[in-house]
């Protein structure tokens, strides 16, 4: 075990074959697959492995304030798992949206809309994880490690997120989206103030 939830062989095959042919499931169902482990995950045993990669990548994590840095990671997961389940719930029609890439039931256009919600979630999650943050806790240095390495799990370069713009799934993403995007997020913080 890597004590963090991760792609089984299953999930790789699957993500691959979503880039080289018509997908016989959404990346919406693969991201739910992979963000329902995390309570397995953080029961099992820290494995040294992992523990030596958090330690090489947070130098100042104490060995024994790896079990506090790994709590705070599975939760901070729960968080952006939250939003994915949440629009799975308003939306439980989208799972069945596995038409012919580029055709309308497809999932990259008949879930665009879906999709655009979840990343705004996850970034207001991220922004929350942010405010919340306090140099001053004495959990601060994992807590900081952890909202980094979570963040990096779902909405990074190698991170769940691209699944979502493989060649199979083909999702479109503009710089008008993404600019649409950080002014809905912006004009959502300052209405909660953070």
């Amino acid at each position: 075990m890597t004590n963090e939830p991760k792609l089984t062989e299953q999930d790789i095959a699957d993500l691959e074959a979503m880039a080289n042919e018509q997908p016989e499931r959404t990346v919406l169902e693969t991201w739910r697959e992979v963000l329902a482990r995390i309570e397995v995950e953080e029961q099992q045993r820290i494995e040294p492995g992992y523990a030596s990669r958090m330690l090489a990548r947070w130098p100042r994590l104490e060995l024994h304030r790896i079990p506090v840095y790994y709590a705070l990671f599975n939760e901070y997961l729960k968080r952006y798992r939250d939003v994915l389940t949440e629009q799975l719930r308003l939306h439980p029609d989208a799972l069945d949206n596995t038409g012919p890439l580029g055709e309308e039931d497809s999932d990259a256009i008949k879930n665009r809309d879906i999709y655009k919600e979840i990343l705004f979630g996850w970034s207001i999650v991220t922004a929350t994880l942010e405010a919340e943050w306090n140099v001053t806790d004495e959990d601060a240095y994992e807590s900081l490690a952890a909202q980094h390495e979570a963040q990096q799990f779902v909405t990074g370069p190698q991170g769940m997120m691209q699944a979502l713009v493989s060649p199979g799934v083909a999702f479109q993403w503009t710089d008008e989206d993404q600019e649409a995007l950080n002014e809905r997020v912006v004009a959502a913080l300052e209405e909660s103030g953070e």
